[in-house]
């Protein structure tokens, strides 16, 4: 008798750790699982900073002040930047695109 009580604890117990592991391992991986949620929300929210000038993205940090554009539709910038028009922007030997033809900048 005392052969076959070893082995059949042996297997109760493996099953009993066998669960007791799956568990873990479960709820690990549920962890695991919001983390990355919670790391992908972070990262859209980091995105929209940056595109919308609120982050520096070379530091990661917010820009230290901003000023109005003097443009409606685009609200304030980072009091570092310039705001200028296309057309200043093009100088002597760019293209433009005037009327449907390709003309030379005077």
């Amino acid at each position: 008798m005392c052969g076959f009580s070893a082995p059949l604890s042996g297997v109760r117990l493996t099953n009993e750790a066998i669960l007791i592991f799956s568990w873990r391992i479960r709820r690990y991986t549920r962890a695991k699982q919001k983390l990355i949620k919670l790391l992908e929300e972070y990262r859209q929210a980091l995105i929209h900073q940056a595109v919308t000038g609120k982050i520096d993205v070379r530091t990661g940090k917010p820009y230290p002040a901003y000023k109005d554009s003097g443009v409606p539709w685009l609200g304030h910038v980072p009091e570092h930047c310039e705001v200028r028009t296309i057309k200043s922007l093009a100088g002597k030997g760019y293209k433009t695109f005037v009327d449907g033809d390709w003309i030379e900048s005077p």
